[in-house]
C-alpha cells in the first residue's frame, strides 16, 4: 500500500453555489477519498490506516478530509453546497458550524509539524461562515452525477493505493472522468 495524492482542476461550468461531492472508503489497510466540485476542481487520496493520527473511525476521517481538502480550494465568499452519503460526516459538519468542536475518537489534534490538523481547520471554516453552507446527505448509487463520480475517483484513489495504476494513470484517468461527467451537466 502507498500513499496517493492528487488535485487538479478541468474547466466546469460557473454558478453561483458551488457543488462539493466526496466519497469515502476503507480497505486493506488504506483509507482512500475523492472529491469534486462543480467548478471543475478535484481531488483524490490515500493513505495508510490506521496511522496514530486517524483514530477509530477511518472511514468518517477520510469522508472529513474530503470535504476539508476540497474545501480549502473554494474561495472563501462562495456558497458551497455538500453532498455526501455519510450520515457521520453530516453530524460532525452540523456540528461545527454551530461551534461544537469535537472531532472522532481518536483522531489526533497533535501533529509533528506546525501544520492545523484538517478537520480543526474545517470546522473553523464552517464555523466562520455557517450561512454559506449547506450539507445533503445522498444515498449511495442514487445516480447523483457529482457523488457517482467522487466514488469513482474514491476508487481510482484506491486503485493508484493498491500498485494498480500509476499515479500519472491514475491522475489522468479523473481528468477525464471528470472532464467527461461536468460536460454533461
Amino acid at each position: 500500500m502507498r500513499r496517493f495524492n492528487c488535485t487538479a482542476h478541468v474547466d466546469g461550468p460557473k454558478t453561483h453555489v458551488l457543488e462539493l461531492a466526496s466519497d469515502s472508503t476503507t480497505t486493506l489497510g488504506s483509507a482512500c477519498y475523492g472529491y469534486v466540485i462543480s467548478n471543475g476542481m478535484f481531488g483524490l487520496a490515500s493513505f495508510p490506516h490506521p496511522p496514530p493520527a486517524i483514530g477509530v473511525e477511518p472511514a468518517a476521517v477520510a469522508e472529513l478530509q474530503a470535504i476539508g481538502y476540497a474545501m480549502k480550494r473554494i474561495p472563501h465568499v462562495s456558497p458551497v453546497t455538500v453532498y455526501t452519503r455519510s450520515q457521520v460526516a453530516i453530524g460532525y459538519l452540523y456540528k461545527w458550524q454551530r461551534g461544537i468542536f469535537c472531532y472522532p475518537e481518536g483522531y489526533s489534534l497533535q501533529r509533528n509539524t506546525d501544520r492545523i490538523p484538517t478537520l480543526v481547520a474545517l470546522a473553523t471554516k464552517l464555523h466562520e461562515r455557517p450561512g454559506s453552507f449547506d450539507t445533503q446527505w445522498v444515498e449511495s448509487l442514487n445516480g447523483h452525477p457529482l457523488n457517482e463520480l467522487a466514488r469513482s475517483l474514491t476508487g481510482l484513489a484506491r486503485k493508484a493505493a493498491h500498485e494498480h495504476l500509476t499515479k500519472e494513470e491514475a491522475k489522468a484517468q479523473a481528468k477525464n472522468c471528470v472532464s467527461r461527467c461536468l460536460t454533461r451537466m
